[in-house]
């Protein structure tokens, strides 16, 4: 990939309801530092542990402010060695006459203390993430030239690559660290001095770099140790571009804070730093940063490093109050480690007639009178979870389509009597010409009908969120209330999506849902594991990154923003 526009278009509003249908659902160390030299030789990279799968990694608890330049430290959760950059001023931006806006003017900027890693995330690091249940791999196992590439032992010291902005953020987060800011980047690849490259001023060659396509595909991490910046950070220049956490703005050099800046609040695209095994000599300059990344896309070239605070604190949360709160159900898990109570059951038939046919659960009961609910099947179970959540689900600002609880706008005030739940199987789901069946409301009797086939999709784990694109009840919630919206709204303004969010059409309803998920919900109620406790908010900011590339036919004139993670 050359120093152009990427730009990755994904899934169709349409697709999603298809996918959507009924899915449902320590460690305390003391940084201890060692010295090595800044300029370190490849065979002192580090080796990935033996790793427990789900082992959960926690932040340390305890604080350490290393001597300086030369620290290092071991990330538990993954093995990578991790350089510190102290804090201080450098210089970033460029002074390049041809550059782009977005790289001027130059300017002096100071940071905190922090760490970086000393290489790009290894395949057999992510597989590690992948098999503990935190990481998703959902592209290709391929690199540029290699048909076997992620999974295969040859290659398990190289970076990974076919990454998105949302799948190299999850695995920082599992890991114990974060994406770095673009100036943390920068100023761990050119240190104080202004220089153009790590290794400093000199024009890019072989020996220093993986790039201009002379290999023409990834090298092994740390081939290169000639080309170690000032901090001992190795391949900071060519073989994969690495994501960053800023947002993309083109004025925002020029009114950036001049301490720690973090990127603009909202944009369109993300950045990307350091080049690629394919990119030339401006590409790889350090004060280079390729913009109009989509943060869905993910290719050959574009791979992982992480960062963290040199100080760790835990992040308090303000809880959000609202007259009908349920502090009853602290968290998600405390809703989905029950069955629904029979009150609860009760209210939901008061409101709508719920009908299932051809149950293939029928037969196993997951909740009983006896214990306290009622009698239901799995598949049971699972919906009238994905109604009744609607009820404990707070947000801080009314949702923009209703200024009601969610719950009663879905059962009273959408107008929808009842759902109907039809199983039928068939082999081919995917053919065109056997499309899956769909779910579909509301005329002439106002019910939301949902022909469902795929029962490995039903009986997944009782989650809200799986990671995967409408995985888990959030996607099942998802798809009733866009059909409940088809019942006031009418067809699509569109052919199969809608012409804008904010027409609150069925496509805008899922949009502004994720988006209030994400940024409006209470986090001490939608809480993910201790690893990753922002996992469900996060998650629900891709899907409405996705939603929103994807489902409207004008141009939208506004994008998500960056949901802020705890360190």
């Amino acid at each position: 990939m050359k120093n152009n526009r990427k730009v990755l278009g994904t899934f169709f509003c349409v697709f999603m309801v298809l996918s959507f249908i009924l899915s449902s659902c320590t460690l305390n160390s003391t940084l201890s530092p060692t010295s090595i030299s800044p300029v370190v030789s490849s065979s002192t990279l580090p080796t990935v542990p033996s790793l427990t799968l789900f082992e959960t990694p926690v932040l340390p608890t305890a604080t350490f402010t290393p001597a300086g330049i030369g620290q290092t430290w071991t990330r538990p959760a993954d093995g990578m060695v991790m350089v510190y950059v102290p804090e201080g001023n450098f210089i970033m931006g460029s002074s390049r006459a041809d550059a782009a806006a977005a790289f001027h003017p130059v300017h002096t900027v100071s940071l905190d203390a922090y760490w970086i890693d000393r290489t790009e995330i290894t395949n057999a690091m992510y597989m590690n993430c992948v098999s503990a249940g935190h990481c998703q791999w959902r592209v290709l196992n391929k690199s540029a030239t290699r048909p076997s590439y992620y999974g295969n032992p040859q290659f398990s010291n190289y970076p990974v690559v076919f990454v998105n902005w949302m799948q190299a953020q999850a695995y920082c987060v599992w890991a114990g660290a974060r994406l770095p800011t673009e100036a943390e980047w920068e100023k761990a690849a050119r240190g104080t001095d202004g220089r153009i490259y790590p290794w400093g001023n000199a024009a890019p060659s072989k020996d220093l770099l993986n790039f201009n396509s002379i290999v023409r595909d990834t090298t092994a991490v740390g081939s290169y140790p000639s080309g170690a910046s000032p901090y001992g950070a190795l391949d900071m220049a060519g073989n994969v571009y690495q994501w960053v956490s800023d947002w993309y703005g083109d004025t925002y050099f020029a009114n950036s804070p001049l301490s720690n800046p973090q990127g603009p609040a909202t944009g369109l695209y993300k950045i990307m730093k350091g080049g690629g095994w394919d990119s030339d000599e401006v590409g790889t300059r350090s004060d280079f940063h390729l913009v109009y990344s989509n943060p869905h896309v993910a290719l050959n070239d574009i791979g992982i490093r992480c960062a963290r605070s040199a100080v760790i604190s835990t992040p308090s949360v303000t809880p959000i109050t609202s007259p009908s709160a349920t502090p009853e159900h602290p968290t998600i898990a405390d809703f989905f480690n029950r069955c629904p109570t029979a009150a609860e059951v009760a209210d939901v038939n008061s409101r709508l007639k719920i009908t299932f046919e051809n149950d293939p659960t029928a037969g196993t009961l997951a909740c009983t009178a006896a214990a306290g609910s009622v009698d239901l099947t799995d598949i049971q179970k699972k919906t009238y979870q994905t109604i009744i959540i609607m009820k404990y689900l707070q947000f801080d600002k009314p949702l923009p389509w209703t200024d009601q609880q969610l719950y009663d706008w879905f059962t009273i005030t959408s107008g929808i009597t009842g759902i109907r739940f039809i199983y039928t199987p068939y082999k081919h789901a995917y053919d065109p010409n056997n499309p899956p069946p769909l779910s579909f409301c509301c005329q002439p009797d106002h019910v939301i009908v949902i022909n469902y086939s795929d029962i490995s999709l039903l009986m997944a784990d009782d989650v809200w969120t799986t990671g995967e694109m409408g995985g888990g009840l959030a996607g099942n919630t998802n798809l009733l209330l866009h059909e409940a919206r088809h019942n006031t709204f009418g067809p699509h303004t569109c052919g199969r999506i809608d012409k804008t969010p904010d027409e609150m059409g069925p496509c805008g309803v899922e949009y502004y849902f994720y988006m209030w998920l994400a940024y409006h919900s209470d986090p001490a109620f939608l809480k993910g594991p201790p690893e990753s406790p922002d996992m469900y908010r996060l998650s629900a900011l891709y899907e409405a990154n996705v939603i929103w590339n994807n489902s409207f036919c004008d141009e939208p004139t506004q994008t998500p923003g960056p949901l802020i993670l705890s360190p």
